[in-house]
């Protein structure tokens, strides 16, 4: 399902389109055309088959973008924005808010991320990452970096099922449940209430913005039902003095 055509070089999302009339591949430069109907939404197709065209992690990062574009419809929102002062193009940025959305469906280097992060800062936007819950890359060893940025999760698939929801790790725990947030209504991070526990702090550094329901927001309602800091992990050694203590009551 292609969600991004070319007019000659402006980019035209399907609700702009005009019917019959030929557009151009972005990945591949083949000729597509506007198609809709009853149960399918608006997309363009390939005229002809094209070899080329990129693979389906590519359509849902596409199909994300366009999601959260309508999202924002009646905001100032612009899809690949490009910065050639840094040397970046962002997947959407919110003019309104100074914020950038980037969506990642596949491996990347936690570098990279941060990296973005710091050259986005230098123009004074936010960055916050959306990450598809299926992408490979995301183990236990990834969740412990992404606590230093901005980010939240998804499940969206290519027929718009799914929503953006915030996860955090707890330690002898695995996965904390899901809660749904609204990228739509980010609220001011300087009207936080503070101290918050430890397992959130660092979600309150360099950051302009929080996000209703996500677990910051979650916690100024329910103080009380996320622990103060994770549980210590312990490796064998510290467990077996632990017993000997124990055992012979020192």
């Amino acid at each position: 399902m292609q969600l991004l055509a070319l007019n000659g070089s402006k980019k035209i999302w399907p609700y702009e389109a005009n019917q019959g009339q030929e557009y151009t591949c972005p990945d591949c430069g083949y000729p597509v055309k506007l198609r809709w109907g009853i149960v399918r939404r608006p997309h363009f197709y390939h005229v002809y088959e094209s070899p080329k065209c990129k693979k389906l992690s590519t359509k849902l990062h596409r199909s994300i973008q366009y999601y959260i574009y309508r999202l924002l419809h009646f905001q100032t929102v612009e899809i690949e924005k490009s910065y050639p002062e840094i040397d970046r193009i962002a997947d959407i940025f919110w003019a309104e808010k100074k914020i950038i959305f980037e969506v990642q469906c596949t491996m990347i280097p936690f570098k990279e991320m941060q990296d973005r992060v710091r050259d986005y800062a230098s123009l004074g936007l936010q960055v916050v990452w959306l990450l598809h819950a299926n992408n490979p890359w995301l183990t236990s060893a990834t969740w412990d970096d992404l606590k230093k940025l901005p980010h939240f999760y998804t499940n969206l698939d290519l027929r718009d099922n799914g929503v953006f929801f915030d996860q955090i790790w707890l330690e002898g725990h695995g996965k904390s449940a899901p809660y749904v947030v609204e990228l739509d209504a980010p609220l001011p991070m300087r009207h936080f209430p503070m101290p918050v526990p430890d397992l959130l702090i660092e979600r309150t550094r360099n950051r302009r913005y929080y996000f209703q329901g996500d677990y910051l927001h979650f916690w100024t309602k329910h103080p009380y039902m996320i622990p103060k800091r994770e549980p210590r992990r312990k490796n064998w050694y510290v467990k077996w003095i632990d017993n000997l203590i124990k055992k012979h009551n020192f």
